[in-house]
């Protein structure tokens, strides 16, 4: 029931993840790891507290060689979410390498949207924008 649901979403967010989250009594953290996995947009998932990454959940559409950054960019609003007053963040465009610490990351940009779930916590969704970064190499 969920998969043709969350493909069926115009675009991957915390907005949806939250209105997922209510229609099918699911935590915020797994529905957003589902629509990383299911939704409309190739998507990752990263967790960050103040000691830096948590976790990350990567979708097989995308590659291994994506491994998010230990820390939180201070080009991120995942910084400003965490730290600040915003519960969430609103879906902007970020260079690729305020995520990913690889030589071509700033070649790309990615979609961000940030979303505090606790005092210590903040879930990141990065959807990737360009079918290169996709591409096996």
């Amino acid at each position: 029931m969920f998969v043709p649901r969350a493909a069926a979403l115009r675009l991957s967010t915390f907005e949806a993840v939250e209105i997922l989250s209510k229609e099918y009594s699911t935590s915020i953290p797994a529905t957003a790891i589902r629509l990383a996995q299911y939704g409309p947009e190739p998507a990752m998932l990263v967790c960050h507290g103040p000691e830096g990454r948590k976790w990350f959940n990567r979708p097989q559409q995308i590659p291994e060689r994506w491994f998010p950054r230990d820390d939180l960019s201070a080009d991120s609003s995942a910084m400003n979410v965490l730290y600040g007053k915003n519960r969430l963040g609103r879906r902007s465009t970020v260079g690729a390498e305020a995520w990913f610490d690889r030589w071509d990351a700033n070649r790309y940009e990615l979609y961000e949207q940030s979303l505090k779930i606790s005092d210590q916590e903040v879930l990141t969704l990065l959807v990737f924008t360009n079918e290169e970064m996709l591409e096996d190499h």
